[in-house]
């Protein structure tokens, strides 16, 4: 996305790449390769269950960024200083990886 993606299509980002790594496990997969380009994400609280969810590796599963970068979106600062952010979290994983990737961000 440009530097003009809305909100909505940074965490569609989120959500839809989570959804895309547990999908593909259901299958049967062990990894996923993504496209390369930058995935734009915005704001993410790391505890969250809900739509405000990071970008969520499910357990057993590797993905490859393929040389991509996710870069999180920052609109002001101070949205994120309270250190409850992330933009990718591993939650009760075992054997999972992200790989061959830049995460740009605070």
């Amino acid at each position: 996305l440009t530097d003009t993606a809305t909100s909505e299509q940074m965490q569609n980002n989120r959500i839809g790449l989570t959804n895309l790594f547990v999908g593909i496990k259901n299958q049967g997969f062990k990894k996923c390769v993504l496209p390369q380009g930058i995935y734009r994400v915005n704001k993410a609280i790391r505890e969250a269950t809900n739509n405000d969810t990071p970008i969520s590796i499910p357990s057993g599963f590797t993905v490859d960024l393929n040389g991509s970068t996710v870069k999180m979106h920052v609109y002001n600062d101070s949205d994120y200083t309270d250190g409850r952010n992330s933009m990718i979290r591993f939650q009760d994983c075992i054997d999972s990886h992200l790989i061959n990737g830049t995460l740009e961000g605070n």
